[in-house]
């Protein structure tokens, strides 16, 4: 995520959030919780400094749930799509699934099938 998308998503510059990131401007303890939302981590990991790394494991995870969901689907389906056919609907899920969680930051941070199942049914559909 850009330094442009995460302000906008703040609601604040992006020469305020680069003052946050820098710490030469403070952040307010309501911006934190929303800040762990956006990154995906737990509050505790921004104070420790143990982001680096964090978030590609959360995106490991959720594709990894975009993958069985989309083969447990075609599965329950008895359609056979081709692999190519089930790359493609893997990363439409993944985007859904992270357009989700910028539109609401309150969301459920952990990966949610029944967001997507109606859209890869339909997807599968022969």
């Amino acid at each position: 995520m850009s330094l442009d998308e995460a302000a906008r998503h703040l609601g604040i510059s992006t020469a305020s959030l680069s003052r946050m990131e820098t710490a030469v401007s403070g952040v307010a303890a309501d911006r934190i919780e929303v800040l762990a939302r956006l990154y995906q981590v737990k509050i505790q990991d921004i104070f420790e400094g143990q982001l680096t790394g964090m978030p590609g494991m959360v995106d490991q995870d959720r594709m990894h749930e975009a993958v069985l969901l989309v083969l447990e689907t075609a599965r329950t389906m008895r359609v056979k799509p081709s692999p190519a056919k089930v790359a493609d609907l893997v990363v439409q899920v993944y985007r859904r699934e992270v357009e989700r969680l910028l539109a609401d930051p309150g969301a459920a941070v952990s990966f949610s099938p029944a967001q997507h199942d109606e859209f890869v049914r339909t997807a599968l559909r022969p």
